[in-house]
């Protein structure tokens, strides 16, 4: 365990042809590292499932400042999860959701 890890990158660590679906692995390792300012999860396939089991960690991670959720596939479903989470991020400056599905419902839900 590396205690006061800033910045954490796993750009494509969880592909769909690994057939990852587990994310609740990823939930406890972001429990784990409060000190965490940037996080990379671009291109994992998360989904609306996904960002619905990684929104539990969101009140571990009040220090993040940039989140980067480009190219996973995340809906409005995603969106309302992220939405929910986002009461914990209170230093978050930066969010990245470029090449998802989100459209008009999932920016309303992040409103």
């Amino acid at each position: 365990k590396v205690p006061l890890l800033e910045s954490l990158n796993l750009i494509g660590c969880f592909e769909k042809e690994s057939g990852f679906s587990d994310w609740s692995v990823l939930v406890e390792l972001l429990k784990e590292h409060p000190h965490l300012k940037d996080l990379n999860l671009g291109n994992n396939n998360i989904g609306d499932g996904g960002m619905q089991a990684l929104s539990g960690a969101a009140q571990h991670l009040t220090n993040l400042q940039a989140l980067f959720l480009s190219a996973n596939e995340i809906g409005v479903g995603g969106m309302q999860a992220l939405s929910g989470a986002a009461q914990h991020l209170t230093n978050l400056q930066a969010l990245f959701l470029s090449a998802n599905e989100i459209g008009v419902g999932g920016m309303q839900a992040l409103s």
